[in-house]
C-alpha cells in the first residue's frame, strides 16, 4: 500500500461513530464538507442557522435531520425565511423532521432578517464573513483533536460583530464550529488526508472588501484545565443514537458521564463563552501578545459575580471560580425578598457543597424602603434591578481598592434574553429581566453571561457534571425580583412573611407526595384579595394564596400540573390551618401563553 494510500484511510477522530449509518454520514459529512471553502449564501445562511440548532444537542442528530431542515425552511433562502410568521412557526413546532425548539426557530428568522442586511451592505454574506480573513482560509496544523481549541481570538470579534448585527446563536465557540465547517478554518489533523488535500488551496482575495485583513494564526498552546476545554472538536460529542429524535434541547446526563466533564463543558460552550469575555484570566501572556485584537487591552484580574442561589446563578460561580480561583468575587445580596430560610441554605451549601467563598450582603432594608407604595410590576422589576446594581457596585468598591474588578458575571439563560425582547418584529416584550441587556450607563462593570445560549436543563446537566448536590440542582426556578412579584401589590414585610410561611408548606407537602421534581416550577402567589371565611366559631376576613405548579420542558411554553384533588385539598388545610391572616387558597390552571408563569 503507497503512502498517499495509506493517507486517504486516515480521517479525524471524530468522524467515528459505532452505528454504522451514524459512521457513514459522518464520514461523508468530514471528507466532502467540513473545512472546504464555501462561497455560496445559501449554503453559509444553511450552516450558520444549523450551527444554532446543533447548540446543546449532538452533530449526529443535525445530521440525521439535514434534509428535513431543508424542506421545512424553504432551502434555506433567508428572503424566506425572513418572512415567517407567526403560523408558519407553529407549522414548524408540528414538523417532526427538524428539532422543534420554539427559540431556535425564532432565532434562525432573526438570523434570516440580519443575513439579508450584510447582504444588502456588503453584496453578500460571502465577502462579509471571508473578509475577516481576507479571503483566504487559516490552515492549522494540530496533530490530534484533543488539540483543537474549542474558540479563538478571531471567533470572538465575528461572533460580537454578529451580535451586533442581531444574530441569535452566534456565542464564539458556535461561530469557531461554524469557520469550521464552511472552511474559513481548516482543523483537518496533520494525519488526515483532508489537511493534506487542502494545503495551498487558498480562496480568492477580495480586493473590493473594505478593510478586509489576512489572519494568520500558529498552532495555539493548550488551555489551562478547566479554563477552556480542548477535549475534542464539536463533531466528536455525540448522544446516543436513541437520542436522535429527540424533542427540544434536552441533554443525556448518561450520555455527559459517558463523555467527561470537559466534553460537555465544550458541547455546551459554557466555558468557552465564560473564557472568551475573560480572555486575560484564560489565556497564557504569550497568546495575549499575539493577539492584535487583546493586546492592548487592560488586563482584568477579579470578575464580580452575582448568586441568588438558584440552580443558574451557582452553576455560573462554581465555573469562574474552577477557572480563576480566587479572582472570583461571589456576592449573595439578601434582599429581603428570599424564601423561607433560603439565606441559610445557599450560605450552607456554598461553604460545605461547592467549596466557594461566599460574600453575603444583607440589604433587606434598602430594597423593602424603595418597593414601599410600589404596585405597578414593570416598575417593581426595575427598582429591584437597579438596587441590584446599585448593591453590587457598593461591594464592588470594598474589593477594588486597586481597581482590579472589571467584569459582573450573571445567570441569564436563553429564556430570559428572549422574553426580554421583540422577536416577532413588532411584538411586545413580554417583561423586563433585571439581569438583562446589561448595565446602565454610570455602571463600570462589564456584563458577562456565559449561560446566556444555553436553557434550564443544560444548565443543570453542567452543573451535575461540575459536581453540583442533586438537591440544588432540581430546585425550582426562583425569579430574580423574588417574592415581591408573587404579592400583587405593595410589598411589604407582613405580606412577605404570609408568603414564606404558605410557600414553604405547598413546597412541603410536594416534596412529601413525590410531587416537587415531576413539576417544572411552583410556589405560592398572594393575592391581596380578601374574603369572608369561617373559623371555628369566628367569621374571618382575610387574604388569598394562589398555588401555582408547571409543567415545562426550557420555560418557553408551559402548562399548569395536574395534581390531585386530595393533595391540593391536604395542601390548602395546612395553609388555611398554620398562616394566620389566610381564609382561602385557590389553584392557578393557567398555561403559558397565554400567561406567564409568573403571575407578575
Amino acid at each position: 500500500m503507497g503512502l498517499g494510500e495509506a493517507r486517504e484511510r486516515v480521517r479525524c477522530d471524530w468522524a467515528r461513530d459505532k452505528d454504522e449509518a451514524a459512521c457513514k454520514l459522518y464520514e461523508e459529512y468530514h471528507d466532502n464538507e467540513w473545512g472546504e471553502a464555501e462561497h455560496d449564501d445559501k449554503k453559509l445562511f444553511e450552516k450558520l442557522v444549523l450551527e444554532g440548532f446543533q447548540a446543546g444537542l449532538s452533530w449526529i442528530t443535525i445530521l440525521k435531520k439535514r434534509e428535513g431542515f431543508r424542506v421545512a425552511f424553504d432551502g434555506f433562502d433567508p428572503a424566506q425565511v425572513a418572512r415567517y410568521d407567526s403560523k408558519k412557526i407553529e407549522s414548524l413546532m408540528q414538523n417532526e423532521e427538524i428539532v422543534r425548539n420554539r427559540a431556535k426557530i425564532e432565532a434562525a428568522i432573526l438570523n434570516a432578517r440580519a443575513f439579508l442586511k450584510i447582504q444588502k451592505e456588503f453584496g453578500s454574506f460571502d465577502k462579509y464573513i471571508w473578509g475577516f480573513v481576507g479571503g483566504k482560509p487559516i490552515i492549522n496544523a494540530f496533530e490530534s483533536v484533543e488539540d483543537l481549541p474549542a474558540s479563538t481570538s478571531l471567533a470572538d470579534i465575528i461572533a460580537k460583530d454578529l451580535k451586533k448585527r442581531g444574530f441569535k446563536f452566534v456565542g464564539s465557540t458556535s461561530v469557531y464550529a461554524f469557520m469550521q465547517s464552511v472552511g474559513i478554518v481548516n482543523d483537518h489533523i496533520s494525519s488526515c488526508f483532508k489537511r493534506h488535500s487542502a494545503l495551498g488551496n487558498h480562496s480568492a482575495d477580495f480586493r473590493d472588501f473594505e478593510g478586509s485583513q489576512t489572519i494568520s494564526l500558529v498552532s495555539p498552546q493548550k488551555s489551562l484545565k478547566n479554563h477552556e476545554s480542548t477535549a475534542t472538536n464539536l463533531r466528536m460529542l455525540d448522544f446516543n443514537n436513541q437520542h436522535c429524535g429527540t424533542r427540544d434541547s434536552k441533554v443525556d446526563s448518561k450520555y455527559i458521564k459517558s463523555q467527561g466533564r470537559e466534553d460537555f463543558e465544550y458541547k455546551n460552550g459554557a466555558l468557552q463563552d465564560e473564557a472568551r469575555e475573560l480572555p486575560q484570566a484564560v489565556m497564557t501572556e504569550a497568546q495575549v501578545k499575539q493577539s492584535p485584537f487583546l493586546a492592548q487591552k487592560p488586563t482584568p484580574s477579579k470578575v464580580l459575580c452575582a448568586v441568588s442561589g438558584g440552580v443558574d446563578s451557582s452553576v455560573v460561580a462554581t465555573l469562574l471560580y474552577r477557572a480563576i480561583g480566587e479572582n472570583l468575587i461571589p456576592v449573595f445580596v439578601d434582599t429581603g425578598l428570599l424564601r423561607k430560610g433560603e439565606r441559610e441554605a445557599v450560605e450552607k451549601m456554598f461553604k460545605e457543597n461547592l467549596k466557594v467563598p461566599l460574600i453575603v450582603c444583607d440589604a433587606s432594608k434598602l430594597f423593602l424602603g424603595r418597593l414601599k407604595g410600589v404596585i405597578d410590576p414593570e416598575i417593581k422589576r426595575k427598582i429591584i434591578g437597579e438596587t441590584f446594581i446599585e448593591v453590587f457596585e457598593k461591594e464592588a468598591k470594598k474589593h477594588n481598592t486597586k481597581g482590579e474588578i472589571k467584569f459582573l458575571a450573571q445567570g441569564t439563560l436563553y429564556p430570559d434574553v428572549i422574553e426580554s425582547v421583540s422577536v416577532k418584529g413588532p411584538s411586545k416584550t413580554i417583561k423586563s429581566h433585571h439581569n438583562v441587556g446589561g448595565l446602565p450607563e454610570w455602571m463600570k462593570f462589564e456584563l458577562i453571561e456565559p449561560l446566556r445560549e444555553l436553557f434550564k436543563d443544560e444548565v443543570r446537566a453542567l452543573g451535575r457534571e461540575l459536581g453540583m448536590p442533586e438537591s440544588m440542582l432540581m430546585r425550582h426556578p426562583f425569579p430574580g425580583p423574588g417574592l415581591a412579584i408573587r404579592i400583587m401589590g405593595e410589598v411589604n414585610k407582613r405580606d412577605l412573611d404570609l408568603l414564606r410561611e404558605a410557600d414553604s408548606i405547598f413546597i412541603e407537602e410536594l416534596r412529601k407526595q413525590g410531587y416537587y421534581d415531576s413539576v417544572w416550577q411552583a410556589f405560592c402567589v398572594l393575592l391581596n384579595v380578601r374574603s369572608v371565611g369561617v373559623m371555628g366559631d369566628n367569621r374571618t376576613y382575610d387574604n388569598t394564596i394562589c398555588v401555582r405548579a408547571v409543567e415545562a420542558i426550557d420555560g418557553m411554553t408551559a402548562s399548569f400540573a395536574h395534581l390531585s384533588h386530595s393533595f391540593l385539598e391536604s395542601v390548602s388545610n395546612r395553609i388555611i390551618n398554620e398562616v394566620e391572616g389566610i381564609n382561602r387558597v385557590v389553584y392557578d390552571i393557567t398555561s403559558k401563553p397565554p400567561g406567564t408563569i409568573e403571575w407578575e
